[in-house]
């Protein structure tokens, strides 16, 4: 309950409450997968990307999931658009 509120809350674009849910589930089970996959979704919500990034890449080590994948790939997409294209051509 608290990761799924935590999560709603995010969405809702409250993160300071969601981060407050989030830490109560960490401090119950700091090493399970599916909270730090949620808390991912949580960071990516909010636009933090490379912390996203860090925290699915974690998820799937803890125990290996098809939503931090897509998650992580997601992501790193995201901050492959955001980055400025170089051009060659002066």
């Amino acid at each position: 309950m608290l990761v799924k509120g935590g999560l709603t809350l995010a969405q809702l674009g409250d993160f300071t409450a969601a981060d407050d849910l989030f830490a109560r589930a960490f401090e119950w089970s700091p090493n399970l997968g599916q909270v730090l996959r949620l808390y991912s979704s949580r960071l990516q919500l909010e636009g933090r990307k490379a912390e996203a990034a860090i925290a699915y890449r974690h998820s799937n080590q803890l125990s290996a999931n098809q939503i931090a994948t897509v998650g992580l790939n997601q992501t790193l997409e995201a901050t492959n658009i955001a980055q400025p294209k170089v051009s060659r051509n002066p």
